[in-house]
């Protein structure tokens, strides 16, 4: 975790997913091989090696409470560290977008058609309704609430589909493949997870467009002038704060 500090919180993340993986999964078969192997030894040795051997006990003992403290302690304390790093790497990201598509917005002022503002406005009340379970048409947000931004979404896709044909910017699959792989996480069942992601072709279309809005930030990101700002976990992801 420490020299992962010296990373950027995307290479850090990766740096800590690779830790874990060779902890918990590589590791993890030379650890029971080992202990195969010693027992195997042991079995094969015609008597030279025996279980009643103080040594060996005291072998087996240690091998037991090693396996203990990694199982319980060592192997959660990755996954908790991983989880966190995730979860700041994610709101680095979600900042710098808010940070970047503010800033395009404000510095192109544009007239948008008022069907694309009124569909918009029916997205998102539909989007809501669907959040909250809502069934009842009265219950959604009135349409004057959600028009400033229902314009504001319009406005923005419609600059970054233009930035996006001026540079003719590909979606890169490897990156893709990052944002498939961060959904899936450390899930349990991951493989069924990303098995079904790639049949639902609707939501690898929203992967998709994800990651190419990530290179578009990037983009803008490199042609900008950039002062880092320093904050804290607790400041970039609300951890720690009590509902007032």
């Amino acid at each position: 975790a420490s020299r992962a500090r010296r990373y950027t919180p995307d290479q850090s993340l990766a740096v800590m997913e690779v830790n874990g993986f060779v902890s918990m999964k590589v590791a993890e078969i030379f650890i029971y091989l080992a202990a195969v192997f010693g027992f195997g030894l042991v079995g094969l040795s015609d008597d030279v090696y025996t279980f009643g051997q103080l040594w060996i006990w005291l072998s087996i003992i240690i091998y037991v409470v090693y396996l203990g403290i990694s199982h319980g302690v060592l192997m959660p304390r990755v996954r908790a560290l991983t989880a966190l790093q995730r979860e700041l790497a994610g709101a680095i990201r979600g900042r710098l977008r808010t940070q970047v598509l503010d800033a395009l917005h404000d510095a192109n002022p544009i007239e948008v058609p008022k069907s694309m503002v009124a569909e918009a406005v029916q997205g998102m009340q539909l989007d809501f309704a669907r959040r909250m379970g809502i069934r009842d048409p009265k219950q959604l947000p009135a349409v004057d609430a959600l028009e400033s931004p229902a314009r504001r979404r319009v406005a923005l896709g419609l600059l970054v589909g233009e930035l996006l044909r001026e540079q003719d910017m590909k979606v890169d699959r490897e990156r893709v493949q990052a944002k498939l792989a961060e959904l899936v996480g450390d899930h349990p069942q991951s493989d069924e997870m990303r098995r079904q992601y790639l049949q639902n072709a609707d939501t690898m279309r929203q992967i998709e467009s994800a990651a190419l809005e990530d290179q578009l930030i990037e983009w803008v990101v490199s042609k900008a002038q950039v002062t880092d700002k320093p904050a804290s976990f607790a400041e970039l992801t609300g951890f720690g704060k009590t509902q007032q």
